[in-house]
């Protein structure tokens, strides 16, 4: 599988999806990565697109890169949603402020931390360097606090210590709008109930899976539905 699938699907046309499941630059010839040159051609390829969702995996890349493709996917008119499937992190993490609407799995990641770089010369050059990484810093944390409504020093802190964020830190501090629900199967043997290959007696079903209408055979629901 290439890291880029965009074209509308058969059942719902104007409905594309962008794979980000490797590293992420500029211009890359691996066919995992994801360059700003292709997501360009990718977004643009078909007209009337209006709804675009991106389904993220990767551990980042070039800060630039991730919020040249962040800058594409926010101005395009179509709505864009955002799976967070397993992480997000640094560069990764820029390109996921894009969306429209974020959810995160259960068990996914998501991290922020500053920018980093490694190079060589005389020392006015690497204090230049220096100087050029804290402006990029600035540049993330902007966009981070557009999205989350967190101050800058405290997205600063936060950034210093490489946070990483489950799901629901992730939901809590405004980063993510939900925690993508998941399809429970649900299944009814004699007494007990099946939830999810968990056995529960038919009065002690916990709260959040009660309204379901499991059947003999099983059914399978999103969990939203069982509530």
């Amino acid at each position: 599988m290439t890291w880029c699938s965009f074209k509308p699907t058969a059942q719902t046309p104007g409905e594309l999806d962008l794979f980000i499941i490797g590293h992420i630059h500029n211009k890359g010839w691996d066919p995992d990565d994801a360059s700003v040159s292709s997501v360009a051609t990718a977004l643009y390829a078909e007209p009337g697109v209006s709804l675009i969702r991106v389904h993220i995996n990767s551990g980042g890349g070039d800060a630039y890169a991730g919020i040249a493709i962040r800058s594409l996917l926010a101005s395009h008119p179509a709505r864009v949603e955002v799976i967070i499937e397993g992480i997000a992190a640094s560069a990764a993490s820029i390109i996921a402020m894009a969306g429209d609407h974020i959810s995160m799995a259960l068990g996914a990641a998501l991290m922020i931390h500053c920018a980093q770089a490694y190079g060589d010369g005389p020392a006015v050059e690497l204090r230049n360097a220096a100087d050029r990484l804290e402006r990029l810093n600035e540049s993330m944390i902007s966009i981070y606090s557009a999205r989350t409504g967190i101050a800058a020093d405290e997205l600063r802190t936060m950034m210093e210590a490489e946070t990483y964020m489950d799901e629901a830190e992730a939901l809590r501090l405004g980063f993510v709008d939900e925690i993508a629900p998941e399809r429970v199967h649900v299944a009814a043997q004699g007494a007990m109930i099946m939830v999810a290959s968990v056995a529960y007696p038919r009065d002690r079903v916990p709260q959040s899976f009660r309204g379901a209408a499991p059947t003999a055979g099983g059914s399978i629901m999103n969990d939203k539905a069982l509530i």
